[in-house]
């Protein structure tokens, strides 16, 4: 075996090391899609709590007034 043909594929092989380390960084893992579904419901769960809030806000104003109508 040649020196030329050893050369050729060491760096054909380092070239493919590149590529995969390359590839890695564009790879989801399932912990990285759980992470974002859970920073997802977090964020819904938190829209949901203001928006009751508001909503209770709301409705003791509306008994409020009727409260003062029926007076």
């Amino acid at each position: 075996m040649s020196i030329d043909k050893l050369n050729h594929t060491e760096d054909r092989n380092v070239e493919e090391v590149e590529k995969e380390k390359d590839d890695s960084k564009n790879i989801v893992t399932v912990f990285d899609i759980a992470s974002e579904i859970e920073k997802a419901l977090r964020d819904v769960k938190k829209r949901i709590e203001d928006d009751d809030e508001e909503f209770n806000k709301s409705l003791s104003n509306i008994e409020e007034m009727l409260k003062e109508l029926t007076e």
